[in-house]
């Protein structure tokens, strides 16, 4: 609580009364401490029931205090308020609170509730004002008015849900990219290992204590870009064994056993790679350490767990999906649209000096541009 007038037992001695009951200073302050104690005596288990035991009572009031036992005097108790006066009141305030609105600034009360460590921001907040209405011409007088300044339950509400749109859109748009590129029977065989290895990202997270929060959120987008990349690589060699010849009159599953072990080797050293390159930022210090430590281990756990599922998961799909269709798709010896955009631009690109030129200006141009970033500010 921040503001307001904080409640205060005030005691203040009467020298003259102490001084002839012969109580010193220190026997009123070590009273006052050793009445306001409470211990645990311990439990008690009955009744399939376990209860604490406490000894001791806390003060409540002044009365309490006022009853406190300093001394004695001519054989009998000396209590508190014989050598003292106490007030129950409010304490000097400390600082100050004013709400500002339209201009007018009032004196107030800011409340700040904070959640304790792995609780979710926005149940917590919802919680709270619903208290809080209940709480209104009860405990709170109606003369009072109670208004939000700041609702960190909403804005990681906002935030969760605008990264969960993105990383919607992230898995629609390789879902697309694919489809284009490869097929739609293609595209569904690689989209089935994202919710998989995200799956089994999230247990990780789990594992290791970490909440969903902006940064493993976006640890998740950062890997579906990645985690894609080893099921691409086993489908698109699935589908190019299958559409060989030779291979059209064998068995579909013997094919896809070939192709998948064709390309195990290089896909495991590129994604070992990769590992390589981003779990070091798991061991970096200092501050930042801890806060960005989920953006690496997700995105290891990720990669490592795409490895797996392409090399599991992505043939079985290929086998269900895959069977019957890449096998006859392409037997009239024609190339998709894309393929053939790509030979024709290639062509030029390679045997045409014109375009080959053009093309390594344009690269020497966008490399000089990047660099002039720094410079110019």
């Amino acid at each position: 609580m921040i503001g307001g007038q904080r409640r205060e037992m005030r005691v203040t001695p009467d020298l003259e009364r102490m001084e002839a009951y012969r109580i010193p200073l220190n026997a009123i302050w070590k009273a006052i401490a050793g009445n306001n104690q409470r211990y645990a005596a311990g439990r008690i288990s009955k009744d399939n029931a376990e209860r604490i035991v406490e000894a001791g009572e806390l003060l409540r009031n002044a009365e309490d205090l006022r009853a406190i036992v300093v001394g004695a005097a001519a054989g009998k108790p000396v209590f508190l308020r014989d050598v003292a006066r106490v007030e129950d009141t409010g304490a000097e305030p400390s600082e100050c609170v004013f709400h500002v609105e339209r201009g007018a600034a009032e004196a107030a009360v800011t409340i700040a509730v904070a959640k304790r460590k792995g609780a979710n921001a926005i149940t917590v907040a919802d919680g709270v004002l619903r208290k809080v209405e209940l709480a209104k011409g009860h405990v709170l007088p109606g003369d009072v008015t109670l208004s939000i300044s700041r609702q960190y339950g909403e804005t990681a509400a906002e935030k969760s849900n605008e990264l969960l749109q993105h990383m919607g859109i992230a898995v629609i748009s390789v879902a697309l990219l694919i489809t284009l590129a490869l097929g739609w029977r293609e595209s569904l065989v690689v989209f089935a290992a994202v919710p998989v290895t995200l799956a089994l990202t999230l247990t990780v997270f789990y594992l290791y204590g970490y909440t969903l929060n902006r940064i493993t959120l976006f640890a998740l987008i950062f890997s579906i870009g990645i985690l894609v990349d080893d099921a691409i690589v086993v489908v698109e060699n699935i589908v190019r064994h299958a559409r060989l010849p030779e291979n059209r009159e064998r068995a579909f599953a013997t094919v896809v056993v070939e192709a998948v072990n064709e390309v195990g080797n290089p896909t495991i050293l590129a994604t070992l790679t990769v590992v390589a390159a981003i779990l070091p930022m798991a061991f970096v210090g200092g501050l930042m350490g801890p806060y960005m430590r989920p953006i690496p281990i997700g995105a290891t756990a990720a990669m490592l767990f795409s490895i797996i599922v392409a090399f599991l998961v992505t043939p079985w799909a290929a086998v269900r999906l895959l069977e019957g269709h890449a096998t006859t798709a392409h037997q009239d010896e024609r190339e998709d649209l894309v393929t053939q955009m790509y030979r024709r631009y290639m062509d030029r690109l390679l045997h045409r000096p014109l375009w080959t030129g053009g093309f390594l200006m344009g690269v020497v141009v966008l490399l000089v541009g990047a660099m002039l970033l720094f410079p110019l500010g």
